[in-house]
């Protein structure tokens, strides 16, 4: 009890500040250096706390640590429900049938954010407010730019039949999958090119900025460009460019050019080259009527200026031959032979006058039996028959064959040959005339188609 009485006492001598008691004197200095700091004692226990005392307040301790959070109080009633423009009402939509929930009548519904709806909209229109870029974050958005064109990354229009059409930022394409094709049909369309496929892949039609090309197959098209056409039809690979047209038959190992002023034509057999003013030439390994025989080459120089002709060949006869196609008589197949000694015509199957440096060969034909001329009959006719006489008959004479000559020879011992005249034509001869004269034994005579007593009426000279 004194000590906690003597701590009182001196509680209120400490806090009595109205006497100041006498100042004591100063101590001596102590000494200046300073011992090194102790190790730290250990903390006592803690004692019990003592009465409060109505000392000063001292400075504010450390905060403690947090106690745990209390129990959660039981939730208070629910208020009184406040006023709402929202009521239920049922609405028609434009296509899909009604509708039944809440809605506002004469409002407008202003949402300043984004509006997330998981099912239809069934708007009576809808304007989009121009913006400087799409949303991002979303698949394929619909949205209006500043200049006011309708924005989607792709669009497909589909309506339910065998066609569909989409739009996206590279390509419009059109596709038809007609079920009787073995193909759809399809046209795309895109910044570089237009493709057209026609129900068969093969079928197609491409165009870009620089060509176009038509193909029906792989062995068939057409390609189109800037500098050149080609024509691709199946063994035939053409091309047409500004200088030349060139015709390659990869079969038959054939090629072709024409130029400005140039062409040339080639195979396996022959070559034939030249231009407009120096003529053109022909090499070939094979001629008709020849074999192996090469280097063969027929040269026209100048043509039109009347300088040369020429024909050149390793083989032992060449030739040149012009011959008649016709399939009317009297001319199937007559041609004629240029050779290097000479001229050879032929008429017919086996009538031939060869024209020589030295002399003139004429097809002659032996007969045995009564015979009418033709115009295609050969010049020299020979008839003979041990059993009695023969007849020749000469063909009649019109415009087109006059100056046709036959030499006849009744080459017989025994007996004469008659020859008549079509049509009562007249034949000339010492002095006479008369439709028909008969020859003696080994007898010969020259026979002349010509025009008697006027330009119009025609009959024969004999000599």
């Amino acid at each position: 009890m004194s000590t906690n009485y003597s701590q009182y006492l001196g509680a209120k001598r400490c806090c009595d500040l109205k006497v100041q008691g006498p100042q004591g004197p100063q101590g001596y200095q102590g000494l200046s250096a300073v011992g090194g700091m102790g190790y730290q004692g250990a903390t006592g226990a803690l004692g019990y706390q003592g009465a409060t005392g109505r000392g000063c307040r001292g400075p504010t301790g450390a905060q403690g640590y947090q106690g745990y959070q209390g129990a959660q109080g039981y939730q208070g009633a629910t208020g009184a429900q406040g006023a709402s423009q929202w009521s239920s009402m049922n609405g028609l939509g434009g296509s899909t049938g009604g509708y039944t929930g809440i809605g506002i009548t004469g409002q407008d519904v202003l949402i300043y954010g984004n509006l997330l709806v998981t099912g239809g909209i069934d708007p009576i229109y809808l304007a989009l407010t121009p913006q400087p870029s799409g949303p991002q974050g979303f698949i394929n958005p619909l949205w209006i730019d500043t200049t006011g064109n309708l924005r989607s990354d792709k669009i497909l229009l589909d309506d339910g039949t065998d066609i569909t059409n989409t739009l996206t930022n590279s390509q419009i394409q059109i596709i038809d999958n007609d079920p009787l094709l073995p193909d759809p049909k399809s046209t795309t369309i895109t910044s570089t090119g237009i493709s057209i496929i026609a129900g068969i892949s093969e079928l197609d039609t491409t165009i870009t900025n620089q060509t176009i090309q038509i193909r029906l197959d792989n062995d068939h098209k057409l390609d189109l460009n800037t500098g050149s056409i080609g024509i691709l039809n199946n063994t035939l690979n053409s091309s047409l460019n500004s200088t030349t047209l060139t015709i390659n038959d990869t079969v038959n190992s054939f090629t072709g050019a024409i130029g400005a002023s140039s062409f040339s034509f080639g195979s396996s057999l022959y070559n034939i080259s030249g231009d407009y003013l120096n003529g053109f030439s022909v090499a070939t390994d094979a001629i008709e009527g020849s074999t192996n025989y090469t280097a063969y080459n027929i040269n026209m120089n100048n043509v039109g200026y009347g300088s040369s002709f020429s024909v050149d060949a390793a083989g032992p006869e060449p030739v040149l031959t012009l011959k008649s196609n016709t399939t009317s008589p009297p001319f199937i197949n007559n041609y004629s032979i240029l050779k290097a000694d000479g001229l050879q015509f032929k008429v017919g199957t086996d009538n031939y006058l060869n024209v020589k440096t030295n002399s003139i060969q004429y097809p002659c034909t032996y007969n045995s039996s009564d015979v009418i001329l033709s115009v295609g009959s050969a010049y020299a006719q020979s008839f003979y028959d041990s059993n009695g006489a023969l007849i020749a008959t000469l063909p009649a004479v019109i415009s087109t064959n006059v100056g046709t000559q036959y030499l006849i020879t009744n080459a017989s011992p025994d007996y004469i040959l008659s020859v008549n005249t079509q049509g009562l034509q007249l034949i000339i001869f010492n002095g006479t005339a008369s439709t028909s004269k008969s020859f003696g034994v080994w007898e010969s005579h020259i026979f002349t188609a010509i025009k008697t007593t006027d330009d119009t009426t025609y009959g024969w000279s004999m000599v």
